[in-house]
């Protein structure tokens, strides 16, 4: 199976993932990818911020980007009605 590497590029800069993950594909890159940037937002609510102009992208051992999610895509915001 193929290590995927999640580097993270937010306000602070590039942080960069030197173990990377051990997935059967992709789409299970993906899907973890989203975890992490729900939890680095998580983070950011319980400071009382919410920064969504980052991003994490998936790369190979070459570092070739293999796919970008924003951190916009990782989260639904509701907005409220009727006011």
């Amino acid at each position: 199976m193929p290590r995927y590497f999640f580097n993270l590029h937010n306000g602070l800069g590039p942080i960069l993932d030197e173990e990377g993950q051990i997935l059967p594909d992709i789409e299970a890159a993906r899907a973890s990818a989203l975890t992490g940037i729900r939890s680095v937002l998580a983070d950011e609510l319980a400071r009382g911020g919410l920064d969504l102009d980052g991003r994490l992208d998936v790369v190979d051992d070459r570092q070739e980007i293999l796919l970008s999610v924003s951190f916009e895509e990782a989260v639904a915001i509701k907005r409220p009605t009727g006011r």
